[in-house]
């Protein structure tokens, strides 16, 4: 009978050794699994990024023509005012900032002029959200900025802040 019970007693160890090794190993399965989705998810946040960069810089209200032909790499620094004073980023009710930031939703785009050793700020769309968002993607563009009145070129980036 004792030689039973002593079976019996190595059986049930052997037993709860087993599963509190499959458990460690679920949950270090479950950990690493969590951990590639994060890193799936950031990736396609800052992929995210890109698409709306890619899409912004090349926005024909912006962009510098020369006789109806769009030249690459430039922004127009009046169109840019213009753009900038009919968005209006502070009025909620403006139609085209509320079209635009439908297009690009949590998105802030300002565009940055240096001349001079002047910096202008001209803020184009968006609207800021930090307090509901978990994170910041910022990129930022640089980019030629043309003065068609005086014939200049100047240097400018454009910053984009996407809210995730």
């Amino acid at each position: 009978m004792k030689k039973a019970q002593l079976r019996i007693g190595e059986t049930i160890i052997t037993l709860l050794i087993f599963f509190i090794l499959l458990g460690m190993g679920l949950i270090f399965y479950v950990k690493f699994k969590s951990v590639s989705l994060e890193q799936k998810l950031q990736d396609q946040d800052q992929i995210n990024t890109l698409n709306i960069a890619a899409q912004v810089k090349f926005f024909p209200e912006i962009q510098c023509t020369f006789l109806g032909t769009e030249i690459s790499d430039c922004l127009d620094k009046y169109k840019i005012i213009a753009f900038s004073q009919l968005v209006e980023l502070n009025d909620p009710n403006n139609r085209l900032n509320q079209y635009y930031s439908s297009l690009f939703p949590n998105t802030l785009v300002t565009v940055y002029v240096i001349s001079s050793g002047d910096e202008q700020v001209y803020p184009l769309f968006g609207r800021n959200t930090t307090a509901e968002s978990k994170g910041l993607d910022i990129l930022s563009i640089p980019t030629a900025v043309y003065d068609p009145i005086n014939d200049i070129y100047e240097f400018g980036y454009m910053k984009i802040e996407v809210f995730v």
